[in-house]
C-alpha cells in the first residue's frame, strides 16, 4: 500500500529513529534506486494513523528526502503482534561481513556507483591488502574491521608474535 510519511509514527526502538552519519548514504541510495523494500507498519484504529514495526531508518531517509508517500506492507493483529514482527525481522536478519563488502566494492565500476561514504570505502577496500590466509581467519575469528585494521600496520607480524610468545609462556 502507499501511505503518506505523515500517517506514520513511532517505531519500535526510539534510539533507532535519530539520524546518525550513515542515514545521507541510504537517503543517497534510495534517491537513485528508489525504496527497494517497503517498511511494514500497522494501523492504529483509534487514530487512523500507522504505528511503524519495521523499517525507521528507511522512513528517515525518506523523510530526509521530502517524500510524502512511500511503499508499506501493513500486517494485522494487536501490538504484541507488531513487536513479534520487528524481533523476528532484526533476528533472522544476517549482515554481510565487511571483507565481503570490500569484495563486492573491487568489483568493476561498484566503487564508482556506490553511495557509502568515501572514508568507510577505503577502510573496507584496505582490508583486501591482506593476504587471503589472514583473511580467512578474520572471517573464521569473527574480528571486527577496527581489529582487522591493526594487521594492516607494519608492526603487525611483530606484534602479533609477541602476543602468542606471550600467551604461550602464561600456559
Amino acid at each position: 500500500m502507499r501511505l503518506r510519511t505523515a500517517d506514520i509514527y513511532g517505531g519500535m526502538i526510539p534510539s533507532r529513529l535519530r539520524e546518525d552519519e550513515t542515514l545521507p548514504a541510504l537517503a543517497q541510495s534510495i534517491a537513485r534506486h528508489g525504496l527497494l523494500q517497503p517498511i511494514v507498519v500497522q494501523e492504529n484504529p483509534v487514530n487512523g494513523r500507522y504505528m511503524l514495526v519495521c523499517g525507521a531508518r528507511r522512513l528517515a531517509a525518506c523523510r530526509m528526502l521530502g517524500l510524502e508517500e512511500i511503499d508499506a506492507v501493513n500486517i494485522p493483529g494487536d501490538k504484541p503482534e507488531a513487536v513479534a514482527c520487528f524481533l523476528e525481522e532484526h533476528f533472522t536478519r544476517k549482515g554481510v561481513s565487511f571483507l565481503e563488502e570490500a569484495r563486492l566494492l573491487s568489483r568493476d565500476g561498484v566503487a564508482q556507483k556506490c553511495c557509502m561514504p568515501e572514508g568507510e570505502m577505503r577502510r573496507r577496500l584496505s582490508m583486501l591488502e591482506l593476504d587471503a590466509q589472514t583473511q580467512a581467519v578474520i572471517e573464521r575469528g569473527g574480528l571486527s574491521m577496527e581489529q582487522a585494521e591493526w594487521l594492516l600496520l607494519p608492526q603487525a607480524a611483530e606484534l602479533v608474535s609477541e602476543q602468542i610468545v606471550k600467551e604461550k609462556s602464561n600456559a
